[in-house]
């Protein structure tokens, strides 16, 4: 009988230059259709090609996501608030359509590092799983359908998005050290034009009188969205052109170029659901110099009243105006093991807690998961929180790994006693004759009675054999099963090792969520576990013990 041949398509990346692309992409097609031929058993249906976008944010390549919809998977924005347009407040999912049947069960990869460098590759990595479809990593030799294998992935995403931050934040240790020399950085600040070879930032004039419109109208006890309004009013449009936003308005009141210094530190860049977000730090962190680089446009008497205007307004009010917090920094990290679905954020009077999306939704007949209070998520996340705290568990877990695997190795090489195989071996051949005996008196008499006790007693016995072959395969084991297995052991411990060398000392609550936080289950008896990266290679691990 011809077997069946393997539905497959592949992905890469190629050059943003037109030619090169061109080159680059029937070269690729060309080594797709030669290694995955149907004479090595394959049926190659497509091959999808992005050009050469950051690895860090696959939700614009128009390819992926075309790979991934012919899997059944739908790109999808998650928004807090139906009404919502600011982007900074709008995630992208990936949703499993159970009535897309996927065009092709495996998805070929020649180099890792061109599908993503990201941890939120696991998540498309696990819809991609519920739909029966795998991802083949060439370079890396493995593939996400053997569960072993799937943890070691896991791991080089996680690394490879780890050196992607440090290599961010020495880009900022670079930025905040150029401020205190006193470098102008080439940035396009209404009110300025920025002079290349002077390195400085000087007036110009017509927009130097809107700024300094904005900051008497500030003074006069407007806010951010009334003078917005006002300038728009009046026909002042911006530099782009454009109408005047209150966001905007209120940026350029805060900051302390427009008296004439220099500033950095004043923005943070940072990984949130999967995309970057850029935020305002705290005042106490930015690094302000004066500086005859930068023209004066409003007095410091001026900037400092309006400083206190802000701070007074955001004390009044609890929270800076304008903000929107409706985006749980949980978002699909709370996950429902009664019906599979994640937890959302709600509040009650002040309170804050997180049921599940299914009973929100549907009510108590579809999910009566219980709901989690915030403190006792705060009291799970606050031990990998403290000083070497996540740095101090993950050790534990691996002291016990190893201890572990002493004792796995010494089981599988101590030599099998010939009594005890031949003892199990006699155990084998006197429940198969039990089987037989049974199997004679129901063919003497099928009534219904002798059926159903047929019925129960084979179970048993299939049960008891099925043990009595578990115990004999562990003691006949060959010496390169043995080999394999052992090496797999100290392969995935080596892993966890590399990883635990990465975890920094102090960890702040936003990183250990975004980059280190897997899930936090909720079991079905309303039991909270929090699992880590560290732990899915541990229970990996674990897994693969148990099986020998």
């Amino acid at each position: 009988m011809k077997k069946e041949l393997i539905k497959v398509s592949c992905y890469c990346r190629v050059s943003t230059n037109k030619d090169e692309q061109e080159q680059s992409f029937e070269a690729q097609q060309k080594y797709f259709k030669e290694k995955l031929s149907k004479d090595n058993g394959y049926d190659l249906v497509e091959v999808y090609a992005d050009r050469g976008l950051s690895g860090t944010d696959f939700s614009k390549r128009e390819q992926f996501n075309k790979m991934l919809e012919d899997c059944g998977i739908i790109k999808k924005e998650v928004k807090a608030r139906e009404t919502e347009i600011r982007k900074q407040f709008i995630s992208i999912d990936y949703v499993a359509d159970a009535d897309i049947k996927p065009k092709f069960t495996l998805i070929y990869v020649k180099d890792s590092s061109r599908f993503a460098r990201n941890t939120e590759v696991n998540r498309i990595i696990s819809r991609l799983r519920d739909k029966g479809v795998y991802v083949y990593f060439e370079d890396l030799n493995k593939s996400t359908e053997n569960p072993s294998e799937k943890m070691l992935i896991d791991f080089m995403f996680s690394m490879n998005e780890q050196e992607s931050i440090s290599r961010s934040a020495k880009v900022r240790f670079g930025n905040m050290q150029s401020a205190k020399d006193g470098k102008v950085r080439s940035i396009k600040l209404y009110g300025y034009q920025y002079n290349k070879e002077e390195n400085s930032l000087r007036i110009i004039n017509d927009e130097a009188e809107i700024v300094k419109l904005i900051f008497k109208l500030r003074l006069e006890g407007n806010g951010g969205r009334a003078i917005a309004t006002i300038l728009n009013s009046k026909g002042i449009k911006n530099r782009k052109g454009n109408e005047w936003r209150p966001n905007t308005i209120n940026s350029m009141l805060q900051n302390p170029t427009y008296c004439g210094k220099v500033v950095r530190n004043r923005w943070y860049s940072s990984r949130m659901y999967g995309k970057d977000i850029v935020k305002l730090n705290d005042t106490n962190e930015w690094i302000v110099e004066d500086s005859n680089k930068v023209d004066k446009i409003i007095d410091e008497e001026t900037f400092t009243i309006i400083q206190d205007m802000i701070e007074k307004n955001r004390n009044k009010v609890g929270r800076p105006t304008g903000k929107y917090h409706g985006r749980s920094e949980f978002a699909g990290k709370i996950k429902c093991e009664k019906c599979g679905k994640y937890y959302v954020r709600n509040t009650d009077r002040g309170r804050v807690f997180y049921n599940c999306s299914t009973k929100k939704q549907s009510g108590l007949k579809k999910c009566n998961s219980r709901n989690i209070q915030e403190y006792e998520i705060e009291n799970l996340i606050n031990p990998y929180l403290e000083k070497d705290g996540y740095k101090n568990l993950t050790k534990k877990y691996i002291d016990i790994l190893i201890e572990k695997e002493e004792e796995k190795k010494a089981s599988l090489y101590r030599d099998a006693c010939t009594d005890e195989i031949n003892n199990i071996k006699e155990e084998v051949f006197k429940y198969k004759g039990k089987l037989s005996k049974l199997t004679d008196i129901l063919l003497a008499d099928d009534s219904e009675s002798v059926r159903d006790v047929f019925n129960i007693k084979k179970k048993e016995i299939n049960n008891k054999l099925k043990e009595l072959d578990s115990e004999l395969d562990k003691l006949t084991t060959t010496d390169k099963q043995k080999e394999e297995l052992v090496e797999k052991m100290n392969l995935y411990i080596k892993a966890l090792n590399e990883a635990y060398k990465k975890i920094p000392t102090q960890i702040t609550r936003e990183d250990f969520i975004n980059n280190y936080l897997y899930e936090i289950r909720v079991s079905e008896s309303g039991e909270l576990n929090l699992l880590t990266y560290t732990h899915l290679g541990f229970e990996e691990i674990m897994n693969l013990m148990e099986k020998y």
